[in-house]
């Protein structure tokens, strides 16, 4: 059995650890792909085996192998799924903050090697900038003077850039929070997904919680 382990794109991803793991009787069977995404096992027991990587973004597939055939087996990594974010406004929350503190050398260098590591992976799902960030949004003057606090639930997608777009609201408490909540998003930016280094829009899922007190339910 042989196969090739690509990128959305189509491109060969080397250098992954494929398992094929079959379960009655169990076994499983390791390889690693080359530079064009090739792997190849030889010899394997007949059977109907799990693929699966040691990456993300790697839909598990089945294969079944049947005695004396050569089968071929494509597995395309996809970027599935949806970057979900919760946080609140409060109106009368008091928050502090201080001077930022100067990580040690040795944990600001393992930063860098796993922000290095993220950026060679062939496929990078939305995250958060590396460097810390606290929002400080203000609560909306006109749901204060109203007193209207609740939830609201948004869906769209983080943007090439990093920015939330096509913003849609799903469910919310008032009226007025749906376009409150899209308001309180312009202004904020992640990482976006990649695929080869090369940005992609993905899908995102905000919810957002207005409190005029900070015991408010």
């Amino acid at each position: 059995m042989f196969g090739f382990l690509l990128d959305p794109l189509d491109g060969g991803v080397a250098d992954v650890r494929v398992f094929l793991t079959r379960n009655e009787p169990y076994a499983q069977h390791i390889g690693t792909t080359n530079k064009a995404g090739y792997f190849e096992f030889e010899k394997l027991p007949v059977g109907t085996y799990r693929v699966t990587a040691e990456v993300g973004f790697v839909p598990t597939t089945t294969v079944t192998v049947a005695a004396n055939e050569r089968v071929e087996h494509r597995v395309r990594m996809k970027l599935e799924g949806r970057f979900e974010v919760q946080f609140g406004i409060c109106a009368e929350c008091v928050v502090t903050t201080g001077p930022a503190s100067a990580l040690p050398e040795s944990i600001q260098k393992e930063i860098e090697r796993d922000e290095e590591v993220i950026r060679n992976q062939p496929v990078v799902g939305p995250r958060v900038p590396g460097s810390d960030r606290l929002f400080t949004i203000p609560y909306p003057e006109t749901l204060r003077e109203k007193k209207i606090e609740g939830t609201a639930v948004l869906e769209g997608q983080i943007g090439t850039a990093g920015f939330p777009t096509s913003m849609r609201v799903v469910s919310s408490d008032h009226p007025e929070l749906g376009p409150a909540a899209i308001a309180a998003l312009q202004d904020l930016q992640w990482e976006p997904a990649r695929v080869r280094g090369v940005a992609v829009e993905y899908p995102l899922s905000v919810t957002i919680k207005f409190s005029l007190r900070p015991d408010s339910p």
